[in-house]
Formats: structure tokens, sequence, C-alpha cells
């Protein structure tokens, strides 16, 4: 599921296709292939003129890692799975 607000700022929404098990959401709404979504709004974003994509999510670090591999997507700032990613050089973790 995909939606789109119109503003100065773009806000795209995408919900992970497990949700249709989850939520039982009738036959009028669809779940689509997250990655295949995600690149299609990245297209609409550039042909609108927009430069710098962010991708906010809670889909879990392996998506997080697809989703980073979008052409077009710029950052991507993820959760769900609490992944340990970075010890800083005084040995603190990040």
């Amino acid at each position: 599921m995909v939606g789109r607000t119109t503003t100065a700022e773009t806000t795209t929404h995408v919900l992970i296709k497990y949700f249709d098990i989850i939520l039982s959401p009738g036959p009028t709404l669809t779940f689509n292939d997250e990655i295949a979504s995600i690149r299609y709004e990245v297209t609409v974003l550039q042909a609108a003129g927009v430069n710098k994509i962010i991708a906010l999510g809670h889909a879990g670090h392996t998506m997080d890692k697809e989703i980073a591999n979008i052409d077009g997507i710029d950052v991507v700032v993820g959760g769900h799975t609490d992944t340990f990613l970075y010890t800083c050089n005084t040995g603190h973790r990040m």
C-alpha cells in the first residue's frame, strides 16, 4: 500500500506486505511488493524534481539493506530488529 501527500515536503508511505495477513483488510485493499513500490515512487519523486530521498521505515535490517540498494534512495532510517551496527573508537556501543 502506498499513500502520497502533496506539499513542499513529499511523504510516501509504504506498508510491508505481511500486513495483509495481520490486518485482514478485505478485498478492497491490496498490498504490492515493497521494493517495486519504492522504486516506482522514487521515479515519481525524481520526475517531480525531488533530489534527496530519505526512506524511513520499520521493516527490519534485512529490508533496510534492500531499500538502501535502490537507485535514488539517499538515506535509510530504519528500525524493528535492534541490529547492532557500530562500536565507536572509545568502545561505546551506538
